[in-house]
């Protein structure tokens, strides 16, 4: 899968603790490879999202566990 347009942790408008960085980064590069254990990486993400204001928390999920990168995809 291309994952070149879902925003990495050093581009969020907000601080993420190391955790949540490498959640991100893990689900990122399962996502590129097309790995089928891709729900695990969903949950590590969601857990580690606890670390943040639930407000950061809910952009967390909206953005990558509910998949709200898709929507900028090809809209360039």
């Amino acid at each position: 899968m291309k994952v070149d347009k879902i925003l990495r942790p050093k581009e969020l408008h907000f601080h993420v603790p190391l955790d949540l960085a490498e959640s991100i980064n893990d689900l990122i590069a399962a996502l590129e490879r097309e790995d089928k254990d891709i729900d695990m990486y969903l949950d590590d993400l969601e857990g580690a999202a606890r670390q943040v204001s639930e407000e950061h928390g809910r952009w967390i999920n909206d953005y990558y566990v509910e998949y709200g990168w898709m929507k900028n995809v090809g809209n360039d």
